[in-house]
């Protein structure tokens, strides 16, 4: 619909109250960003008889799927498992890429647990694994830049440039380059 934002209905079972039924709409919005690659961020949860997307006033900016390939559909059952879909499903859907980034962290963090040290070797196996398009490309730009350790690269001048302030590095939010270069480094994540 166009004159529509995209919405998911569900019918509350007998016995089922509201807000389990919102947190089993959310799990499974967050299970389909993993399925097709993309974020979801919810606007609005409303509520009645009958299902009523919320009103917009744009021709653009959508897009149309016929249908759902739901073959592979996570069904994760730790609740471990369904934070880190949820993160990665805000995650995805952030238009900050300093955000954007952060919520990646936030994912590790839920599986690695909070270890600088942990994290980056993580990071830095999965990168000796071998990396596909976008992200093998950005790798070969940040080596001609002279990094040699990504995993801390990316620990220091991404999650803690974009979660503290007290020290450097800092993200700047009015330079466009700081901006810029974690749009760049964002499908490393």
């Amino acid at each position: 619909m166009k004159d529509r934002f995209p919405a998911v209905a569900m019918k509350i079972p007998l016995g089922k109250e509201r807000a389990e039924c919102e947190r089993l709409v959310m799990r499974f919005l967050s299970n389909l960003a993993w399925v097709e690659g993309a974020g979801f961020l919810v606007d609005g949860v409303g509520g009645g008889s009958l299902p009523n997307p919320m009103g917009r006033k744009k021709e653009t900016g959508f897009a149309i799927c016929d249908e759902f390939d739901l073959s592979y559909f996570p069904e994760p059952t730790s609740e471990k498992a369904l934070l880190a879909l949820a993160l990665m499903r805000e995650g995805r859907g952030l238009n900050h890429p300093g955000y954007s980034f952060l919520s990646f962290y936030r994912v590790l963090e839920v599986a690695l647990g909070k270890g600088k040290k942990t994290q980056i070797a993580w990071i830095n196996d999965q990168i000796a694994r071998g990396l596909h398009y976008p992200a093998a490309g950005v790798l070969d730009e940040l080596r001609k830049q002279g990094v040699a350790d990504l995993g801390a690269h990316l620990y220091e001048s991404g999650r803690c440039a974009m979660a503290h302030a007290a020290e450097g590095p800092i993200i700047d939010p009015d330079n466009p380059a700081d901006a810029r270069r974690l749009w760049s480094e964002l499908p490393l994540c």
